[in-house]
């Protein structure tokens, strides 16, 4: 069974096994957490108190949903755009925040952000977008930039930035009501041992810092973070392969007539025919995106290696001549 359902890096993959081998698992590493801010705040031209680590990007998401919710005594929504990464929304909902989405042509609508002046608000954004892969525009980033100051936050989730090309972002560090997620997990193919971190002023790093738990990242996630900082040319050559890959299914989607969002991320979200399609396809040995709320006629396809979308691309036709794409 071929997995392209999680946008994960299979096309060039972090070699980690000596530092493995070096760990020793007898011991804890919380007192080692150092190591990596260290190495962050150097990669990044940074402070280490600019920086909170996080068992995945994920984690970093909850735990500043939750410092946020308690600074607000729970007076608190949650402005997001659709279609983006549930999970976010659904971690909202269940700490207690009122959830206030919007939509505009997938395209991040300004003109649809509400604010609450009698409310603390947290905008979400991720950039590029999942499952779009749709990057913000400048003047975008200068509007959220500007409106994130008293009672407004943004998380500013950015998992997927090393995969787009000519990146436009924000300041790092400069605004301190914007938290900017990145993570390990996908262009440093490390999904499997869950560590990501925040960035932001020292300000919104002290709201967030009494919900992290010392003992969150272990040994292994530690180690091989701290080794990817130091793979200076691993996130260009990963882009390069996957921007090929990239090109080979847009043309396989060209030739198929199937309309696609030309994404700036290591994924590819595609119009179906037909809500069975994930299921055939499964079928054929191939898992696709998931469910996408609001939106059962789009469907997300990983980048995978060459070898996984000649296979995909096999099934793929098959699932076009029965009509459900």
């Amino acid at each position: 069974m071929i997995d392209l359902s999680k946008n994960e890096n299979t096309c060039n993959i972090l070699d980690v096994k000596d530092i493995i081998s070096k760990i020793d698992f007898n011991r804890y590493s919380f007192d080692k957490n150092y190591k990596l801010l260290d190495e962050l705040a150097s990669f990044y031209y940074l402070n280490n108190n600019n920086f909170v680590l996080g068992n995945g990007s994920s984690n970093v998401i909850y735990m500043s949903l939750l410092a946020l919710y308690k600074k607000a005594n729970a007076n608190i929504k949650l402005i997001a755009p659709l279609p983006t990464f549930e999970l976010t929304i659904e971690y909202a909902r269940n700490i207690g925040y009122s959830i206030d989405t919007f939509y505009e042509e997938f395209e991040i609508g300004i003109s649809k952000i509400n604010l609450d002046s009698n409310k603390t608000n947290v905008i979400y954004i991720a950039n590029p977008n999942n499952p779009t892969g749709l990057t913000l525009n400048k003047e975008k980033l200068e509007y959220f930039n500007s409106i994130c100051k008293d009672n407004t936050y943004m998380l500013f989730d950015e998992a997927y930035f090393e995969f787009a090309n000519d990146y436009e972002g924000l300041e790092l560090a400069k605004n301190p009501n914007i938290l900017h997620i990145r993570t390990f997990s996908k262009m440093y193919s490390l999904a499997g041992i869950r560590i990501g971190y925040g960035i932001s002023h020292s300000d919104f790093i002290n709201i967030i810092k009494p919900y992290f738990s010392i003992d969150a990242i272990n040994s292994i996630a530690l180690n091989c973070a701290i080794y990817a900082l130091k793979q200076k040319d691993f996130a260009n050559t990963t882009r390069n392969i996957i921007n090929e890959n990239k090109k080979y299914l847009e043309e396989v989607f060209k030739e198929l007539d199937i309309f696609y969002y030309k994404s700036q991320a290591n994924f590819i979200l595609h119009k179906i025919k037909d809500i069975n399609y994930a299921n055939y396809m499964k079928e054929q040995g191939i898992i696709v995106g998931r469910n996408i709320d609001n939106f059962p006629l789009l469907n997300r396809i990983s980048i995978g290696n060459i070898n996984e979308l000649h296979e995909f691309t096999k099934a793929l036709r098959l699932a076009k001549a029965k009509n459900l794409v």
